[in-house]
């Protein structure tokens, strides 16, 4: 269903997301999913946009914080701001205005998401997302 999907090495955990969300959204015309960082010194205005071009769309989401301090490491984004962003750039790609049917659409794909996170066992997502999904490299 979303083999033809590009991912970056750092999105491929949110495939199991993703392909639960193709009842509801037209996965086939998803070209990409692309994780980013903010550059060092830039402050954090996007979570995540979706890019639509001649009826194919890619999603870039945020998977990086920045640092702090001039000495502190990248941190990575918690899971729930993460899926949250997900979901609203998916529900994009049959929903592009933010109306209600958007966020209604949205609140659908979360609920999807939720069985996902259930299937998984993340108990609380606001644990960061490679401390879960580095341990349970057995995600399908």
């Amino acid at each position: 269903m979303i083999e033809h999907v590009k991912f970056t090495k750092n999105t491929e955990w949110l495939k199991p997301f993703i392909a639960a969300s193709g009842s509801l959204v037209p996965l086939d015309k998803l070209r990409r999913v692309r994780g980013f960082r903010v550059a060092r010194g830039l402050e954090e205005q996007v979570e995540a946009s979706c890019i639509r071009y001649r009826g194919r769309f890619s999603i870039n989401l945020r998977m990086q914080n920045v640092p702090l301090s001039k000495g502190e490491k990248y941190t990575n984004v918690r899971y729930e701001p993460l899926l949250i962003a997900l979901a609203h750039e998916l529900a994009h790609m049959v929903e592009w205005e933010h109306t209600y049917k958007h966020f209604h659409l949205m609140s659908k794909i979360m609920k999807k998401f939720g069985r996902v996170i259930d299937k998984i066992g993340i108990e609380d997502t606001s644990f960061r997302w490679d401390n879960k999904f580095k341990k349970n490299k057995e995600i399908k």
